[in-house]
């Protein structure tokens, strides 16, 4: 079973890659804070944030976020009521979304109306509250845009009001395109530099400088203009974003053909701005027409930023997903292998392109931005960048031969291999088989500590194993000794235990069950060193302590998979991975192999088009063409599809985490039921007749599990019809080497050892109930995908829960 896929899902994103120089790696982690139920008829657009230090828990920022209403009118640009919420927790919990009810519309000095739009919040520490910078845009009697001047308005932080009304910005010109245009504030002098264009047909982009006084922003002075910013009149130099790094001011710039970056010593001289570039001189392909904004870090400037690219040639202006790379402050060119997707496509494939970043903390940054146009769900997402979090090390055991194992985190960690057998069939590809006494996997012990956690760092190991021995301790993944170590470990009953040795005290949780039962199990110890320590079997939490005594458990000693120095694991070991920092429940989900789970729980009134993928925060399903939700669900609620074109659009995930192309094997679990015959009808499909897999009820009434790989294909059918009106489950399992099952109910119905193979990859959604054409009439629920082939007793467990 070749199937070395090592991540998953949010997984994927939140996996370190080696950064050169400024950043080693960090974790990625966007989530979606809210969605439109239904009931609003407009979408919110232009979510961008500013943190309030000391507001939140425990003395954190809180962080304060704005977003304008796009009614559905298809008006372009024109926008209503600006409303806030507010994090406490650094992101986890938001307040529903409050519309400021005193910021209207108001006849501007051009006598047309208009509001406030594209607004910015940033606090301004000198003062204490918000600056909220953006652009009066006005419009003529039937919406079309018409002349911008730079507005603002404030928020007071010390009684959370906000001030009576929006006003205009008194500066040295008529008019001005401000618009999501990110200024830089010097902490020293309180001055505000805004960077404004301002509106004469030549692309005149300069920085003003202004003072604030808590109420009132006044205009002092104003740079050159920025050279060569374009040459699409007011289209070039707009929505530009100002940040210092290291001594020179830093800005971007919107052009229609090139975006651009340019730099100043001084940020009143600025040199002339110069079309984005990878460092080998080499167009960002696609990097136009939307802007682009820094995040700024003591080590490294980082620039977030749209382009051109395999996973969005269907959206508009490449406007999704949203990229970030650190920018060389010498050359202003990207540097190409720092690039991580900061906030992926999203299932309804909608532009993220008006967006925000901003510091919280100096461990946490994050990306704002809004499914513009989309008016459900309307997702406002929050993609939190975690710079101290970090994979340490990944290793998929996945090695045929050889005495090396191969750490493929990027960080560099390579293991010696001692007696234990590579090449045996794992849980994912290959896995190590531990036979002998001694024989175990040597990892190191880094010069840097990172395998040392000492006092108080939080960290997380993960590993599959499968064992059917008893009677003696086994190691899984050890570093240290009785005088300082941390381990994990099968007891002699066959019972897991994770625990952190201090010399003469210890804190520990053990698993009350068994698990050397001969089957592949997944275990995760996370060790969260002032809350307490939890330990996962399969993606349950199995265990957990509060109470830590707590010490060092640092020790020059290597980090070691399958023994200490006596005690050898008499098994298979799989996928290792050591992070520092505390893995959520998500993402032992994940790594546990689950790529999607939807159970269509959520109640049938509402709730709108929208259901949860249970190991996503980000990730989502869409009932479309009228997919009804139904309370007689197999468990819980169910959809309900009439036969006439419904279904549930479930994605595809620039990750790859739903697609398996020639080798990787996988698994769709399901409960079912309808009465009605005659037609083939979908229960789970992906892709087309060039490439997909797919499970439905054929005319028959029998079902069928196949992958398609365009001329040929692979298949597996039951016998048996299943149209009779009870729920069924269905699980199909696709093991690329030995073949595709079928079960229904826990029963083997069909079996196909004889694969032609090929390619199922494909850019098209996962669906469920139809495809195409064909359409289920009836009831579906609790839809799994798994990036792993079942066996028959975890089909037959499946079945009975």
């Amino acid at each position: 079973m070749k199937q070395a896929v090592s991540c998953l899902l949010l997984v994927c994103l939140m996996a370190t890659l080696a950064l050169p120089a400024a950043a080693s790696g960090y974790r990625v982690d966007p989530k979606r804070i809210y969605a439109n139920n239904g009931t609003n008829d407009f979408w919110w657009s232009h979510t961008r944030c500013a943190a309030l230090p000391g507001q939140g828990q425990d003395g954190a920022p809180a962080i304060l976020c704005t977003a304008s209403k796009d009614l559905n009118d298809n008006h372009t640009d024109v926008f209503y009521d600006i409303a806030y919420t507010i994090s406490t927790d650094l992101g986890d919990n938001w307040t529903p979304y409050t519309v400021i009810p005193q910021y209207n519309w108001k006849t501007l000095p051009n006598g047309y109306m208009g509001m406030l739009i594209d607004p910015v919040p940033v606090y301004h520490a000198a003062t204490g509250n918000v600056l909220l910078l953006g652009m009066a845009q006005s419009y003529d009697a039937n919406y079309a845009k018409k002349q911008t001047y730079p507005a603002y308005a404030v928020y007071d932080q010390a009684t959370g009001a906000w001030s009576a009304d929006w006003q205009l910005f008194d500066w040295s010109q008529d008019f001005g395109h401000a618009g999501s245009s990110y200024p830089y504030i010097d902490e020293r002098t309180g001055k505000v530099q805004w960077p404004i264009h301002s509106i004469t047909g030549s692309g005149a982009l300069q920085v003003v400088i202004a003072s604030f006084d808590g109420t009132t922003l006044t205009y002092e002075s104003i740079s050159g203009t920025v050279p060569n910013t374009g040459a699409h009149g007011n289209r070039s130099g707009i929505e530009a974003s100002l940040t210092e790094f290291g001594g020179e001011y830093f800005l971007t710039s919107r052009d229609d053909t090139n975006n651009r970056l340019a730099k100043s010593a001084d940020g009143i001289v600025w040199q002339p701005a110069v079309d984005l570039l990878w460092e080998d001189g080499t167009p960002v392909s696609g990097s136009m027409n939307t802007q682009m904004h820094w995040i700024t870090r003591p080590d490294g400037l980082y620039l977030v930023y749209t382009r051109q690219d395999a996973v969005n040639s269907d959206v508009f202006r490449y406007r999704a997903p949203l990229w970030m790379a650190e920018v060389n402050p010498v050359t202003l060119r990207l540097k190409k292998e720092t690039e991580r997707n900061v906030m992926p496509n999203t299932t309804d494939r909608a532009q993220l392109g008006n967006f925000g970043t901003l510091n919280v903390t100096p461990e946490l940054s994050i990306v704002t931005s809004n499914e513009w146009k989309s008016l459900q769900p309307n997702s406002t997402i929050v993609s939190r960048i975690w710079w101290n979090r970090s994979l340490l090390g990944s290793w998929p055991l996945d090695e045929t031969a050889g005495t090396t194992a191969a750490d493929t985190s990027g960080a560099g960690h390579d293991g010696s291999i001692t007696g234990a057998v590579p090449g045996t069939e794992g849980r994912f590809g290959a896995a190590l088989s531990f036979t002998e006494a001694g024989d175990h996997v040597n990892l190191g012990h880094p010069t840097d500590g990172s395998f040392d956690f000492g006092v108080a760092q939080d960290f997380s190991v993960s590993a599959w194993i499968k064992t059917s021995h008893t009677g003696s301790i086994q190691y899984i993944v050890n570093k240290g000794d009785t005088n300082g170590s941390f381990w994990l470990r099968f007891e002699a009953d066959g019972s897991l235990r994770f625990l952190l040795d201090y010399g003469s005290t210890f804190d520990a949780v053990q698993s009350a069950a068994s698990f050397a039962d001969d089957r592949w199990h997944h275990v995760v110890g996370a060790a969260d060193r002032d809350a307490g320590l939890q330990l996962y079997v399969d993606g349950a939490l199995v265990a957990q302590s509060s109470a830590m005594p707590g010490g060092s458990i640092s020790s020059a000693l290597p980090l070691t998979i399958g023994s200490d120095s006596a005690l050898t694991l008499k098994g298979l070991i799989d996928e290792v991975k050591l992070y520092n920092y505390v893995l959520d429940e998500l993402e032992v989900l994940g790594l546990g192999g689950v790529a999607g789970s939807w159970s269509f729980d959520e109640p049938a009134a509402g709730s709108g088009i929208v259901t949860a993928n249970a190991v996503s925060d980000y990730e989502y399903g869409m009932l479309l063409n009228g997919a009804a939700r139904s309370s007689a669900g197999k468990s819980g609620g169910a959809v309900q599809f009439s036969g006439s074109g419904q279904f549930v659009k479930l994605g595809d995930p620039d990750s790859g985490a739903y697609d398996f192309g020639t080798d990787r094997d996988f698994s769709l679990t399901s409960w079912f039921k309808t009465d009605v015959s005659g037609t083939p009808r979908y229960i789970i499909n992906k892709g087309d007749t060039n490439a997909s897999y797919a499970l439905r009820i054929e005319s028959n009434d029998t079902i069928r599990f196949w992958l398609d790989y365009g001329s040929t294909a692979d298949v597996v059918q039951s016998t048996r019809a299943y149209a009779d009106g009870k729920w069924h489950h269905v699980a199909a399992v696709a093991d690329r080497d030995t073949g595709l099952r079928l079960y229904v109910d826990g029963i083997l119905v069909g079996e196909n050892a004889s694969l032609t193979g090929g390619n199922i990859s494909n850019k098209l959604s996962l669906t469920v109930g139809h495809n195409s054409s064909s359409t289920l009439n009836g009831l579906i629920d609790e839809v799994r995908l798994y990036r792993y082939a079942l066996t028959e007793e975890e089909a037959v467990e499946i079945s009975q829960h």
